[in-house]
C-alpha cells in the first residue's frame, strides 16, 4: 500500500513536470523520459498488487479442503466481477487513445 501512494504521488509530480515542460516548449525533449517513468511505476504497482492477491488466494485456499478448486473459483469469480468494468473502462480508453495517436502520426506524417 506504501509503495502503491508513493508511486501514485510519484506519477502526479511527474505528471505536473510534464506540462510544465510542455508549456515551456521543450516537449520532445524530456517527453519519452517521462513516460518511461510513468509507465515503469504502473507496471511496478500492478505486479506488487498482483503478488498480493496471489498470496491472498493461497492463504484463503489454504484453508479449504479442495485448495486447488478454491484457488479456481476465486479466480473465477474474479474474472466475472472485473471483466464488465475493465471493457467498459480500460479497453475504451485504450481504444480511443490508439485511436488519437493513429490520427496524430498521421497528421505529422501528411502536414
Amino acid at each position: 500500500l506504501a509503495l502503491t501512494m508513493f508511486s501514485g504521488i510519484f506519477i502526479f509530480v511527474l505528471d505536473a513536470v510534464a506540462d510544465s515542460i510542455k508549456r515551456l516548449g521543450h516537449e520532445k525533449l524530456f517527453n519519452l523520459a517521462i513516460e518511461t517513468n510513468i509507465e515503469s511505476l504502473g507496471l511496478l504497482v500492478g505486479f506488487s498488487w498482483e503478488r498480493s492477491f496471489a498470496h491472498g488466494v493461497t492463504v484463503v485456499a489454504s484453508t479449504t479442503s479442495h485448495p486447488n478448486i478454491t484457488k479456481f473459483a476465486l479466480g473465477i469469480g474474479v474474472l466475472l466481477l472485473l471483466v464488465r468494468p475493465w471493457r467498459q473502462y480500460i479497453l475504451t480508453k485504450v481504444m480511443i487513445l490508439e485511436e488519437m495517436r493513429k490520427s496524430q502520426m498521421s497528421t505529422n506524417i501528411n502536414p
